[in-house]
């Protein structure tokens, strides 16, 4: 028996199925001969038979493959974005999380701030400085002027005199020179010498953020760092400021530290002293320039420890009299061919101005600061 090339396949109870090439389907022999078993595939109740061609199961296989392919991809799509939306999942929960103990973090950084509120202000109550208020300030800055004008008018003094000033060469010789004051009015030489022992009280005590231990222990330049650093607003500042000087003072530690204010201005004073001067008037001026500088260290303590930021300040040198100087100053001198409207050529003393800061107030003048006009 010629079938051509076949293959057989056991299928279930017991049909059996020849596939035949399409060689073999169109061969003479094939078509002569009756092979049923071999063309067909036969029930086993004896039903109809049917012949499969390669080519058309072949197809089949193929398209069942092709299926499974996607079907496999498709699963494989499917368990990799089940694994993707899993660990979203995953991390969906571990933000919940972390979002519940952020919660729980800034609940308890608010009930640490209310603590820190509560013990800062009973704090402050129990040692903060009592309060000053204007009138207070402006009284004390009053006494210290007049304890200037004591100092510029003493009868040691003889402003008539032109003051001299040594001036040393490279070679080692001295020269006396003659300085712009001595060709002033009699009538505004003290006003000329008080303008200039309020510059050293200025420079040398008025503007230092000191808090009564010396200048050693000062901040001047560290509490300005301090307060950028840490980035602290105005009112926290001033709480540690008042607490600090309080704390100073309950531990006697203050100390004054006017030394150096003390030599420049007896340094100048000399150069109105007679060459041979009794002995008592020296000690005497001495005593005055002392208690000076004390008073205008204490005044200094006594703006720092007030929560409101008062300052002293000056007109400088041949600042124009206009409008907006006036309303910082007032002219209470002028020197002979000047005029109101010139410059300014001295300040006989300064201003006083209080800056409610922490408050979001506009800085006030509380006193305006006394000059001497010139002429241009």
């Amino acid at each position: 028996m010629n079938v051509g090339l076949s293959q057989v396949i056991s299928l279930p109870k017991g049909a059996s199925v020849t596939f035949l090439s399409e060689a073999s389907q169109h061969s003479p022999v094939a078509q002569q001969e009756s092979v049923p078993h071999a063309r067909c595939l036969q029930a086993p109740s004896g039903g109809p038979r049917r012949v499969i061609s390669v080519s058309s199961l072949r197809r089949r296989v193929t398209g069942r493959a092709k299926s499974f392919r996607n079907n496999f991809k498709a699963l494989r799509r499917d368990k990799y974005r089940q694994g993707w939306l899993s660990q979203l999942c995953d991390k969906e929960t571990e933000l919940r999380e972390a979002e519940s103990q952020i919660a729980e973090l800034r609940e308890k950084a608010e009930k640490l701030k209310a603590r820190e509120q509560k013990y800062r202000h009973v704090f402050l109550k129990n040692v903060g400085p009592p309060k000053i208020n204007d009138d207070d300030m402006q009284q004390a800055f009053a006494k210290l002027k007049q304890r200037l004008q004591i100092v510029a008018r003493n009868k040691v003094l003889d402003l008539r005199l032109p003051r001299r000033r040594l001036l040393r060469s490279a070679s080692g010789k001295t020269k006396t020179m003659y300085d712009p004051f001595s060709s002033a009015d009699d009538s505004l030489r003290p006003l000329i010498l008080q303008a200039e022992l309020f510059d050293l009280l200025f420079w040398r005590i008025l503007r230092v953020n000191h808090f009564g231990v010396g200048q050693a222990l000062n901040a001047t330049q560290s509490q300005p760092r301090f307060k950028d650093t840490m980035e602290l607003d105005e009112e926290v500042i001033a709480d540690w400021r008042l607490s600090t000087i309080k704390c100073i003072e309950l531990s006697g530690m203050g100390q004054p530290d006017e030394t150096a204010a003390t030599g420049a201005m007896l340094k100048k004073l000399t150069s109105f002293m007679p060459e041979n001067p009794d002995v008592r008037a020296v000690h005497a001026i001495e005593t005055d320039v002392q208690l000076l500088c004390e008073a205008a260290y204490d005044f200094r303590l006594m703006m720092r420890k007030s929560k409101d930021i008062y300052t002293c300040f000056f007109v400088p040198e041949g600042e124009p009299w206009h409008e907006q100087t006036q309303k910082a100053a007032e002219a209470f001198a002028e020197q002979p061919g000047g005029s109101s409207g010139q410059v300014v050529a001295c300040t006989s003393w300064g201003g006083l101005i209080k800056h409610a800061k922490f408050r979001g107030e506009e800085p006030v003048v509380l006193q305006k600061a006394q000059v001497i006009l010139a002429a241009a």
